[in-house]
């Protein structure tokens, strides 16, 4: 019986282990993207002088946004064919962890248009239309937490909108000219 403990407890060792490389990993490339973005050589540009730093930060926000809103659609739709409560979870997750890279992309791009074009909102349909995507997104999150678990009302409502804001986040963002 020791001998199988012993066993065990080896293997859970070594998948704590096995897991852990990918995280020290991670941490070492944000590192050399932070110290490259802050530090390393930029081009000489007449406008953008230094600001053009911003761009290692503020495009990467954006994207992880997008995928993670993505992986929420994607999770959502899991959920609406199975019902199975992890998928909801993985699609909540998903949108809370795409709105905290909005808002630091949001923060990140009014840093660069004060200094690009002298005011830090300009009148631009793609950034109202991300802001308006985002405002839904946060009523998507209020209306999730607003409802009890008793209402199973709750079950289908917040995916359907998830894959609704989805489709207007990529038409603010792409399809404007």
């Amino acid at each position: 019986m020791a001998r199988l403990n012993f066993r065990i407890e080896n293997k859970l060792n070594s998948i704590y282990h096995e897991k852990k490389w990918w995280k020290i990993l991670a941490v070492l490339i944000i590192c050399a993207v932070i110290i490259n973005g802050l530090l390393g050589p930029v081009p000489r540009l007449f406008i953008l002088h230094e600001s053009i730093r911003n761009v290692y930060f503020h495009v990467p926000m954006w994207s992880a946004m997008i995928v993670m809103y993505l992986i929420s659609v994607i999770y959502s739709i899991k959920y609406l064919n199975t019902g199975k409560q992890e998928y909801d979870l993985m699609a909540i997750e998903a949108v809370n962890t795409g709105i905290t890279f909005c808002f630091f992309g949001l923060a990140t791009g009014m840093l660069w248009a004060n200094i690009t074009w002298g005011e830090p909102w300009p009148n631009d349909p793609k950034l109202n239309g991300s802001a308006i995507a985002t405002l839904m997104y946060l009523a998507y999150l209020v209306l999730r937490n607003a409802l009890e678990e008793e209402q199973k009302g709750r079950k289908y409502l917040p995916s359907t909108i998830s894959l609704l804001f989805r489709s207007l986040l990529y038409y603010s963002i792409f399809c404007q000219k």
